[in-house]
């Protein structure tokens, strides 16, 4: 018996090695490793509050900055509380509270919380002279406004605008020196203008030119009856007394009603001095 299996062992061995001569070796390949890319990082958003608070018709901008260069967008939860420009700029609209969603390309968002407070205006209106550029030579069609007088009850007021003090940096650049090639000289609103408010202070008032200087040269007022000085937007704005649109206040004005450019008939015009009288004035509550 022994015999027989250790005539079979030697079978055995036998087709082994000859699998072996063969290249017929079984052989188990070894496991590959897949190759994987890290999912890139979210951009980090960051603003300068995590919360912000406005009253109702003023702005607050919200500064947002990224780790990485990309296109953020602004969108409010609720804009009858509160609006967001591209920008990210915030105007109150009603008291509340609401959110604002900061976006990145990626989709990565942050969310600010906004508080929106009552109007705190008080009772006083601050008004400039502005001045309408429309210079095609210069290129200039800025706005500029000198400084602003206190208006807090009925009564007679001035104000001034003086090239030497009151251009801006941009229009003296532009070559800018005197109240030439104008579309119009008016009193307007100057918390609104420099957006401080996004309407006046005001609900209802009247206004009358009394006299209008240039260069120490009383002009001729051809107008002087009381108007509204409130627009249907809220905003104090009289669009005269020079306007090459809807027509000039005193008589010592040449207007090009097709290009609506206006200039005064005094050599080499530089300030201008309005008094005016205000009648109605009646603060928002």
């Amino acid at each position: 018996m022994k015999k027989y299996l250790s005539l079979l062992l030697c079978f055995v061995l036998l087709l082994s090695l000859a699998a072996c001569a063969s290249g017929e070796v079984e052989t188990t390949e070894a496991p590959t490793t897949q190759e994987t890319t890290a999912a890139p990082s979210a951009v980090v958003i960051t603003t300068d509050l995590e919360s912000y608070t406005v009253t109702v018709d003023q702005m607050v901008p919200i500064l947002a900055t990224t780790d990485v260069e990309t296109e953020l967008t602004y969108t409010s939860a609720d804009e009858s509380i509160a609006t967001v420009n591209k920008y990210g700029k915030v105007v109150g609209i009603s008291a509340g509270n609401t959110e604002v969603t900061i976006t990145a390309a990626d989709g990565t968002i942050k969310v600010v919380s906004v508080t929106v407070e009552g109007p705190l205006y008080e009772d006083v209106l601050r008004v400039a002279l502005n001045v309408l550029y429309n210079d095609s030579i210069l290129g200039c069609t800025n706005t500029e406004y000198g400084s602003y007088v206190e208006i807090v009850e009925d009564g007679t007021y001035t104000v001034t605008f003086d090239c030497t003090m009151h251009l801006s940096e941009s229009s003296r650049n532009m070559g800018v020196t005197g109240l030439n090639n104008l579309t119009a000289i008016f009193l307007y609103d100057h918390m609104v203008r420099t957006g401080a408010q996004m309407t006046s202070s005001v609900t209802a008032c009247e206004i009358r030119w009394d006299s209008v200087v240039v260069n120490g040269q009383e002009l001729t007022i051809n107008n002087s009856e009381f108007k509204s000085a409130i627009k249907a937007t809220g905003i104090f704005d009289t669009n005269d007394p020079l306007n090459a649109w809807d027509g000039s206040s005193v008589d010592e004005v040449i207007v090009d009603t097709e290009n609506h450019v206006l200039n005064i008939a005094v050599d080499d015009p530089v300030t201008i001095t309005i008094t005016f009288t205000i009648q109605g004035l009646t603060f928002a509550e």
